[in-house]
């Protein structure tokens, strides 16, 4: 028969906690390591197309391009975002430098007129590097609770979780809104959740987990 001992408690929470994260992280970033390309589109009227435009029919369109065209228009903000090599429609070019048939393109849809820009988005890469910070502060979490569960530690794992249910509390509040100045910001949340855990570390030592 298991037994649970008062070690373990805490520790299970914590783990379950790790775990919660790197979900969170795989929901976060659902299309890690893939390209993003960006579309945002605005009704035009003929004497607004530069001559120099190539108009492009709705009808003859490719799949994906016909997709990104109505998807854009129907959305409520006038903009859409696809992932992946094989989303992209070829008819259209995405880069970081739009120019007339080169990132701005006129489209000719149920007899009207669209101004269609497209942009390259961050690079996929960015994914993995966010994707693998959930992963290390989730995987770091559960090695924490099974070395705690082990070595009979109750500590260390409980100074995380309140450290953890504090900073969860900041970043429900407006904090981050307070200062434009980002390393301000980071520098307050930073204190209001370090300095609270420590004296917690140095409380539950107080109390008599010293050892634990």
């Amino acid at each position: 028969m298991v037994s649970v001992t008062r070690y373990d408690i805490p520790s299970l929470i914590l783990a379950l906690i790790g775990l919660l994260v790197i979900i969170q992280g795989i929901q976060a970033i659902p299309h890690s390591g893939e390209p993003e390309y960006q579309h945002q589109i605005e009704s035009v009227s003929a004497t607004e197309i530069p001559n120099e435009a190539n108009i492009l029919n709705y009808s003859e369109l490719s799949p994906n391009g016909r997709k990104v065209v109505s998807e854009t228009i129907q959305s409520d903000n006038n903009q859409f975002v696809i992932h992946g090599r094989s989303n992209k429609p070829s008819e259209f070019t995405y880069s970081d430098h739009q120019e007339v048939n080169h990132g701005i393109h006129y489209i000719s849809y149920q007899g009207n007129y669209y101004e269609l820009t497209t942009v390259q988005g961050p690079p996929g890469t960015l994914d993995w590097v966010f994707l693998g910070g959930y992963g290390l502060v989730g995987g770091v979490a559960i090695g924490i609770a099974f070395y705690s569960i082990r070595y009979e530690r109750l500590r260390l794992p409980l100074t995380l979780i309140s450290g953890i249910v504090i900073w969860w509390g900041i970043s429900e509040t407006s904090i981050y809104r307070l200062s434009s100045n980002t390393q301000l910001v980071v520098g307050i949340v930073l204190s209001l959740v370090l300095i609270p855990t420590v004296v917690i570390w140095y409380l539950l030592g107080r109390i008599g987990y010293g050892k634990d």
